[in-house]
């Protein structure tokens, strides 16, 4: 028996990959809006009440994240401004609004912000503007620093609090690419109007302490009737106050020339009846 072997050499040439694909994806829509907590859509707002601000891409199949920056809050009238995230993503106001935050257990990446509803002087309008930087397939978060309970703290962008560490500030690793979304909304004040009405689910996120001192409104307009009531009163006080004064006018006159009169009787000596013989009277008589 004899052992053959047999060598092919076969020349395949260049080799080129069937799993290769190339593709252009569009840049995302980014929608802003102001919500109640936990998402529930916002009726009407007063100053105080919890809300969020959430930032989501419009596209379910999107393979795009998002990163805010340059969040400001300006008044219905473009005179006054604030910033709440600088150009980094880091909260300007702490005790305005917080750091943006992943929601989880939503299909659609989204961020999310709580703040207390507030209002400008000048207007009960508030707009907010900021840029939104898409970035795929990830985006990277950006270390903050901030106090917390009176120490000195770090969290990224995410809201994931770290030890403080120092740190080089970095370049924009998120891209340059920006979007600008503004969302606006009307803010009213407490005492102009009633205490509103929320939502079951808004309710739910909101302390038992405010059922133990609920407050207890009621209107102090005055009706039509009780300033007809009040408009009369009025009228009559002030009639009986000018009789009165017109009474102890004339009260007063006679007392004084009853006075005067007496006060002449006694400076000349005679009686208030007697009568005074003139001589040159008489004789002018019997001419």
């Amino acid at each position: 028996m004899v052992d053959t072997s047999f060598l092919n050499f076969f020349f395949l040439g260049a080799i080129q990959s069937s799993l290769y694909k190339e593709e252009v994806v569009e840049a995302p829509n980014v929608l802003m809006k102001v919500t109640e907590r936990g998402g529930a859509e916002l009726q009407s707002a007063q100053v105080g009440d919890p809300l969020e601000l959430r930032f989501r891409i419009s596209d379910y199949e999107s393979p795009y994240e998002i990163f805010v920056r340059d969040l400001i809050a300006k008044d219905g009238n473009d005179q006054t401004e604030i910033s709440l995230i600088d150009s980094r993503g880091c909260p300007s106001e702490g005790h305005i609004i917080g750091p943006l935050t992943p929601v989880p257990g939503t299909n659609i990446f989204t961020l999310s912000a709580d703040f207390d509803a507030f209002k400008f002087p000048t207007s009960e309008i508030v707009q907010f503007r900021a840029h939104v930087t898409p970035c795929i397939p990830r985006c990277k978060p950006v270390r903050c620093d901030g106090y917390e309970g009176g120490a000195h703290v770090s969290m990224d962008s995410y809201g994931k609090r770290r030890r403080r560490r120092s740190y080089a500030p970095s370049e924009d690793e998120n891209g340059e690419s920006k979007v600008l979304v503004t969302q606006a909304f009307f803010v009213s004040d407490k005492f102009r109007h009633g205490k509103k009405k929320r939502p079951e689910a808004a309710r739910n996120v909101t302390s038992g302490r405010e059922d133990f001192f609920q407050e207890k409104e009621s209107s102090v307009l005055p009706t039509p009737s009780d300033i007809c009531m009040n408009l009369t009163g009025i009228l009559v006080a002030v009639g009986v106050l000018i009789l009165i004064q017109v009474a102890l006018g004339f009260a007063w006159n006679h007392i004084r020339t009853r006075i005067n009169s007496s006060k002449c009787d006694e400076r000349s000596g005679f009686p208030p009846n007697a009568v005074i013989f003139n001589p040159y009277d008489h004789h002018a008589r019997h001419r």
